[in-house]
């Protein structure tokens, strides 16, 4: 690990949370371990850093966004799960919604497919619907790019070669409903995949959980989050929540047990007015999450 990532974990987690770590992972041989979150179990890979490393070391990840979700859905609704991974936020709505509810689970890797629907049993998950796929603006084939950290799998652009292959379909394609939330972490090709899905952008009272990558859109796709925005815009959604990390670290992170706090802001207004009123909020590269409802 280089210097520099290791400032970064040793930031996130602090430096006795980043020791920790470390002394786990070279004790246990076997790194799959099974570890209780609030309402389930997930099997957590600790070698993996990122969302299992999170999960591992915290017990929660992102929890304003999780505390934002929550507020929201309801028993009884249906939710999309775009990029599901291996399941933490799935079985955090299937949860909310209960017996009576739905969540579509869609995961296009298939070692996270594997795991998200191993993790979901565990649990015991009736409500819970897998589709091993990926989501895109158009049906074809596409190549998956695996990360050592599964949460930052990918699909590729046609430059960059991938490890394995999947089908892809629009989601207008793959669900047959009206769902009442749309989730999604896809690591940059969120303006695709809202290409592909503009019967269910006209969903009434839609809410969108969106966590967006800029630098990524733009690097891996070679698209401006422009067209991002013009989609959302078009089809009348307002910006309830916009979460990110701090602008400024502070010192103290690296020695608090608890992850860093993120930035939290509550425009309720259109996505236009909102571009306009927060522009300092947007002048950052880094990933942030956006929370949306139809006006």
């Amino acid at each position: 690990m280089g210097f520099r990532k290791t400032v970064r974990e040793i930031y996130r987690h602090s430096f006795f949370g980043e020791l920790y770590y470390r002394t786990v992972n070279l004790i246990l041989e076997d790194k799959l371990i099974v570890k209780k979150l609030s309402g389930f179990e997930m099997i957590l890979d600790i070698s993996n850093s990122g969302l299992e490393k999170d999960l591992f070391l915290h017990g929660v990840r992102e929890k304003e966004s999780v505390g934002i979700l929550s507020e929201y859905l309801e028993e009884g609704m249906e939710v999309v799960d775009v990029g599901a991974n291996i399941g933490y936020y799935t079985m955090i709505q299937a949860e909310i919604v209960g017996d009576s509810g739905l969540v579509k689970a869609i995961e296009p890797t298939e070692s996270s497919f594997l795991r998200l629907k191993k993790n979901c049993g565990l649990n015991e998950f009736e409500n819970i619907d897998f589709i091993n796929k990926a989501v895109g603006s158009e049906s074809e084939t596409v190549q998956i790019k695996e990360r050592a950290s599964p949460n930052l799998n990918r699909v590729t652009d046609s430059k960059d070669s991938g490890n394995g292959s999947v089908e892809q379909e629009p989601l207008d394609d793959i669900i047959d409903f009206d769902p009442d939330a749309v989730r999604m972490d896809v690591q940059g090709y969120e303006t695709e995949i809202l290409k592909g899905m503009e019967e269910v952008l006209q969903t009434d009272n839609l809410m969108l959980f969106i966590e967006v990558h800029p630098s990524k859109i733009r690097g891996y796709y070679g698209d401006d989050i422009t067209e991002f925005w013009k989609i959302l815009s078009k089809n009348d959604f307002k910006v309830k929540y916009l979460i990110r990390h701090p602008p400024k670290p502070r010192p103290t992170y690296f020695f608090r047990k608890a992850y860093p706090p993120k930035k939290v802001l509550k425009p309720e207004m259109g996505v236009e007015e909102t571009l306009e009123n927060h522009q300092d909020f947007f002048d950052w590269e880094t990933a942030f999450r956006v929370f949306l409802e139809k006006k």
